[in-house]
Order: C-alpha cells, then sequence, then structure tokens
C-alpha cells in the first residue's frame, strides 16, 4: 500500500511539474495581451476622431447641399424668366421650335 502511494504522489509530481512549466509562459502571453490592449485603445480612439470628422464633414455637406438647391433654384427662375422674354421678343412658335 505505500508503495501505490509512493507512486501515486511520484506521479502527482510529474502532473506539477507539467502544469508548471506550462503556466511558466503566462507572465510573458499577459504581456503580450497588455500590449494589444494599448493598440487596441489607441486605435479606438483614433478612430473615434475620424468619426468625428465625418460627422463634421457630413453636416457640412447636407449644408451645403441645401444651399446648392436654394442655388439651383434661383438660378432656373432666372433662365425660366429670361426664355420668358426671348419668347416675347421672338415668337412662341419660333422658341418653341428650338427647344
Amino acid at each position: 500500500m505505500d508503495t501505490d502511494i509512493g507512486r501515486k504522489l511520484d506521479k502527482g509530481n510529474e502532473y506539477l511539474g507539467e502544469i508548471k512549466g506550462d503556466t511558466s509562459a503566462l507572465p510573458d502571453m499577459k504581456k503580450g495581451i497588455e500590449n494589444l490592449n494599448v493598440k487596441f485603445d489607441s486605435s479606438l480612439i483614433e478612430q473615434k476622431g475620424y468619426n468625428q470628422e465625418m460627422r463634421e464633414h457630413n453636416q457640412w455637406m447636407k449644408e451645403h447641399l441645401i444651399k446648392m438647391d436654394e442655388y439651383n433654384k434661383e438660378h432656373n427662375q432666372r433662365l425660366e424668366k429670361i426664355l420668358e422674354k426671348l419668347a416675347e421678343k421672338f415668337g412662341k412658335d419660333k422658341v418653341d421650335d428650338n427647344v
């Protein structure tokens, strides 16, 4: 019976040695994960800045589009007035034929 216990203790010590060997890489793995977290956090900060720039740009584009729509309406109205004056001056039939 003592032999059986001794054999089991020897086997247990072998397992502990293997576990110790397997876990010896954990500090290096932890350092690597911490480095990845720092890089990831840096990327997140950069992405947040980029997202803010894009929101500002999109807002500018929206405002610019509204201004361009207003300008185009005014421009089209001026063109319509010119066409009306041409129609009055040269006769409606001649203008319609050329359009």
